[in-house]
């Protein structure tokens, strides 16, 4: 019973563990394929703001994923 719920917590980590790389990841291959389409998050504060407000909700919502996925057996 304990392994079958190692097994299942180990899923749900690797899931929080793609969910938090997808963001970055695709912006990345927004900036290498097509640098003009972000440059404008990049170049006026408003979009300075939006990517700063992104990042802060990126990092609370893996916050919470971690501690929600922190089950002790």
């Amino acid at each position: 019973f304990r392994s079958e719920i190692r097994t299942l917590i180990a899923d749900k980590k690797l899931d929080a563990a793609v969910l938090a790389a997808m963001p970055p990841a695709i912006l990345y291959m927004l900036n290498v394929s097509s640098d003009d389409y972000i440059e404008i998050m990049y170049s006026c504060t408003e979009g300075r703001v939006i990517m700063s407000i992104a990042l802060l909700l990126m990092l609370a919502a893996a916050f919470i994923g971690v501690k929600i996925i922190d089950i002790r057996i």
